[in-house]
């Protein structure tokens, strides 16, 4: 993805707290998905999904892993969340336990 994907409104902004990432930004859409591909309702955990004109073309000469970033019409960021009642996207962990540090992937 390009740059911001979920944004709070700036009144909303300072009264933000917690792991909270906002609702999607104009030019794209955020969803939550089982690994199915069904996209959840609110109060349920499942993957932090996206589309738009924002997101990437794919890996380079890699294209099983863009096929698995683009399963079922949607970018996988490989983040879990969940949305609130108002909407605002609830990060809660990441899918696999590995981080990037300095360019090389680390399991926690």
């Amino acid at each position: 993805m390009y740059s911001i994907t979920t944004m709070f409104k700036p009144e909303e902004q300072l009264r933000r707290f917690g792991p909270y990432w906002g609702v999607s930004a104009y030019v794209n859409e955020a969803a939550i998905m089982d690994d199915e591909g069904n996209l959840l309702g609110n109060e349920r955990i499942g993957e932090i999904v996206h589309r738009g004109p924002n997101v990437m073309l794919g890996y380079y000469k890699d294209e099983d892993a863009t096929r698995r970033s683009q399963a079922f019409g949607w970018h996988h960021t490989g983040d879990l969340g969940m949305f609130r009642l108002r909407r605002p996207v609830l990060f809660v962990d990441r899918k696999k336990d590995m981080i990037k540090s300095g360019g090389e992937n680390v399991r926690r």
